[in-house]
């Protein structure tokens, strides 16, 4: 509740349209004495390193050492994962006639996988579901080098087509001149009695089991599953349409990247279990696009929203602000500095910039 109260009193500045009115409407000249050039000695690593860690100089305004320090007391130190060098390389390195993963993806994959198997291990789960799994990156990871039994949901019928045709390559990269028997290397497209219509009601289409890939070697298998999950999917959905896939393992569901609506029914899933229902024994979830999350189902802590109503029910908003952050502060909140113009960029270019990062 504190932490709400910090974001009320300071919504003035939260919830202006940053990626315009900051610019076009000259938002910077309307900070408190001293916030603007304080803010402007900074460069981008600087500033990036700002709610974290940056050394608050001493000459700086009060006020505003006084909100960084405040933000900075609720925030969640982070944590160094080790990185696995012992994934083999054409899981992460460039297949030929595939689209591969760059970088940053290899390196949030190779921290995340490694938690994931985990998660797996500590819960006892024999099956991982990958919601918003794009091309398999991730998935792949987890099937063929940690053996793990993993079912990418995607919505996009070209994705999911293509996570099923990247497993294939990549597994006959990784395993050359190996017994296909032996292997137990296999792509099997799945029949139509393999499609669970559990979304048609919803307007989301079928919910169809594309393809499966197994990996004898490591005991790993990737099924790729194409649904576009209605906003409100809760768990009893969620299996039925995983049913085919997933033979009534218990799982794990797992998002990196899951965009906008994604994370809340991702953690929905996860949370709506009954004390004897072990179905979904854990969930690891790395959201992202926070201002494309439903409006209404902010903020999405039950308990917060439960509050916040006690309060205005008891016309106490002092006490507790309601304090919804607007989706332009959503959006401030996932920018990468690496989007901002460079220093002594012309306005016309600063807006312009500003207005294609929405």
């Amino acid at each position: 509740l504190r932490a709400l109260a910090l974001l009320q009193s300071h919504d003035w500045l939260l919830n202006a349209r940053v990626a315009t009115d900051f610019v076009a409407d000259d938002l910077f000249s309307r900070l408190p004495d001293g916030w603007g050039d304080a803010l402007l000695e900074l460069g981008d690593e600087e500033l990036t390193n700002l709610p974290i860690a940056l050394p608050l100089p001493p000459r700086w305004p009060a006020a505003l050492r006084a909100l960084v320090e405040s933000a900075r007391a609720f925030s969640i130190p982070p944590h160094e994962i080790a990185e696995d060098h012992s994934v083999n390389r054409w899981l992460l390195q460039q297949v030929p006639n595939t689209r591969n993963m760059g970088p940053k993806k290899r390196h949030e994959c190779l921290r995340l996988a490694p938690c994931i198997a985990r998660v797996c291990a500590d819960t006892s789960a024999s099956a991982v579901v990958d919601l918003g799994s794009g091309l398999g990156y991730l998935s792949h990871v987890l099937a063929f080098h940690h053996g793990l039994k993993v079912v990418g949901l995607e919505a996009s019928e070209a994705n999911a087509a293509g996570a099923a045709t990247r497993a294939e390559r990549v597994l006959a990269k990784m395993r050359p001149g190996r017994d296909a028997a032996a292997d137990a290397l296999t792509c099997e497209p799945c029949d139509s009695a393999d499609e669970t219509d559990v979304a048609e009601a919803d307007g989301e289409g079928a919910a169809a089991h594309v393809a499966s890939v197994s990996d004898g070697a490591s005991g790993g298998s990737f099924s790729s599953v194409r649904w576009r999950l209605p906003v409100d999917t809760g768990r009893a959905a969620l299996l039925d349409a995983l049913r085919p896939a997933v033979r009534q393992r218990r799982l794990v569901l797992v998002g990196l990247h899951a965009c906008g609506d994604l994370s809340p029914t991702l953690l929905r899933c996860f949370a709506e279990g009954a004390a004897d229902d072990d179905a979904v024994a854990g969930v690891v979830s790395v959201g992202c696009c926070y201002h494309r999350v439903t409006q209404a189902r902010l903020p999405l802590s039950s308990t917060l929203r439960e509050a916040t109503r006690a309060a205005e029910a008891a016309a106490d908003a002092a006490a507790l602000p309601a304090a919804p952050l607007s989706e332009s502060a959503r959006h401030l909140a996932v920018q990468a500095v690496s989007r901002w113009p460079p220093p002594h960029t012309p306005m016309a270019a600063t807006t312009c910039a500003a207005r294609k990062s929405r």
